[in-house]
């Protein structure tokens, strides 16, 4: 419950081990919302409906699409890890059972 409540260095400084189990950044996605928050009014504001859509675009959604993608790769590596850890473990168990 303590590692819920608070943020995962406070959780980890009192020595929460669980604080990334395959699970991304929340802080990852309040950049990005206000990132996207910022574009949207800076599309607002343009003078033509064209340019602000290719505001929102080019300043919102493109960067952070690359943003989202390239700080997102550490979970994604954690999972494929857990799952061929998964598939490792299962074939082990099989061959045993197989041997005995």
């Amino acid at each position: 419950m303590l590692s819920v409540i608070l943020s995962p260095w406070a959780a980890r400084a009192v020595g929460d081990e669980r604080v990334h189990e395959g699970r991304y950044n929340h802080t990852m996605y309040i950049i990005a919302i206000a990132w996207l928050y910022v574009a949207l009014m800076a599309a607002i504001s343009d003078t033509t409906v064209v340019g602000g859509v290719l505001t929102f675009v080019f300043l919102g959604l493109l960067p952070m699409s690359l943003f989202l993608w390239l700080f997102g790769t550490p979970a994604r590596r954690r999972k494929l890890r857990e799952k061929d850890d998964g598939i490792d473990a299962g074939t082990d168990q099989n061959a045993s059972d197989r041997n005995q």
